[in-house]
């Protein structure tokens, strides 16, 4: 009966470790797993990095277009009497082709803060037909157009119903 005992203590001992050996196994398959989604993750980022950026509808925002804004809005804050007209004339090609529309709003308030500040006009027009306000100004002739269709048709129906009492 003790031998039977001693081994039952041996098959123990055997399945204890065994079952240590699989328990360590796991372990290590499940570290193996996370190392290698973090190197996968890693290099996936590191490779995002060298991507180009889609930049299709925003601002260009490299150091050539980053330091052109910065010269028109020197050339704004350096505006006097003097050279008002001229640093203008030289200014609305960019504002009408170029900068996006809260660069040209910016700027033209700039402009007629300190045309005012100076105690010159900015000319009637300046910059009207700018690139970036052209989606605004179709809206705008749209809407005039049609309005002003509506108070045609109710001033042609205002005579029409003056006349219609005057046959009773």
């Amino acid at each position: 009966d003790k031998d039977n005992f001693s081994a039952t203590k041996k098959e123990i001992s055997v399945f204890h470790s065994i079952s240590l050996l699989t328990h360590t196994l796991d372990i290590f398959v499940t570290m193996f797993r996370v190392l290698l989604a973090t190197l996968a993750l890693a290099l996936v980022s590191q490779s995002a990095a060298f991507a180009p950026a889609n930049t299709a509808g925003r601002m260009g925002t490299d150091l050539a277009s980053r330091g052109k804004y910065a010269e028109i809005r020197t050339t704004i804050d350096k505006l006097d009497k003097d050279n008002f007209s001229a640093t203008l004339t030289e200014l609305e090609p960019f504002l009408t082709k170029e900068a996006g529309i809260t660069f040209y709003s910016k700027s033209l308030r700039r402009i007629n803060t300190a045309a005012g500040a100076l105690g010159v006009a900015v000319p009637e027009g300046y910059a009207v037909e700018a690139k970036c306000t052209a989606k605004r100004r179709e809206k705008q002739a749209a809407y005039a157009a049609e309005q002003a269709e509506a108070s045609a048709e109710a001033e042609a129906e205002a005579p029409a119903e003056e006349e219609a009492p005057a046959e009773e």
